[in-house]
């Protein structure tokens, strides 16, 4: 389920108009999880409890990477939403 929510974050993000303001990290971290994930033949298990086999860890790690990228990309751009309104209300007074 989680492997297709990282599919459905990227293609909405590739849909998206304004792709173009997106870190460039994004695609760099999303890229390394495909990766590893292909290579470890798509496994549906790399996020379960305590994984031993080296490529599913190596997707655990490239999907935490991912995950985490997102939520501090998402604080990032809604505090600087924040500043833009209260510099545009600033200059309305």
């Amino acid at each position: 389920m989680e492997s297709i929510n990282v599919l459905n974050i990227h293609a909405g993000i590739k849909a998206d108009q304004r792709e173009q303001i997106i870190n460039p990290r994004f695609y760099d971290l999303f890229a390394n999880f495909i990766d590893v994930w292909e290579k470890s033949a798509f496994s549906s298990n790399y996020l379960g409890q305590g994984v031993k086999n080296s490529k599913e860890a190596a997707v655990y790690s490239a999907f935490w990477e991912f995950h985490q990228f997102l939520e501090e990309e998402e604080k990032r751009m809604k505090e600087e939403a924040r500043k833009k309104r209260r510099a545009a209300g600033e200059g309305m007074a």
